[in-house]
């Protein structure tokens, strides 16, 4: 390689690790903003399921979209997830059946 196609070749990899760099730090950021605006409906994604038991994960995931409907913020809870190994019912479902139990 010659000086030019060094220096060129330096310049393009200082320019995308800046750019992976710049990227980083906005998603970092962004991640302490919490907004409780009115919304529609909330999605609850599924984080797995073992024998019909939610994961610690997606239980703390269904409780948000809970207290989220209960205090009027949205007024639909939408449940994802489908069928692990072995698995009967998705966790969609099992998600359902968890949030419809009484506190």
């Amino acid at each position: 390689m010659t000086l030019t196609k060094k220096k060129a070749f330096s310049l393009i990899v200082a320019v995308i690790l800046s750019y992976f760099l710049y990227n980083s730090i906005i998603i970092y950021n962004y991640s302490f903003e919490y907004s409780e605006d009115i919304c529609d409906v909330v999605i609850v994604l599924g984080a797995g399921t073992n024998n019909g038991k939610v994961s610690p994960i997606f239980k703390e995931r269904i409780n948000h979209g809970i207290y989220l409907y209960n205090k009027g913020v949205v007024s639909k809870i939408i449940f994802t997830g489908g069928y692990g190994e072995g698995q009967k019912l998705s966790d969609s479902k099992i998600a359902k059946e968890y949030a419809l139990i009484p506190n």
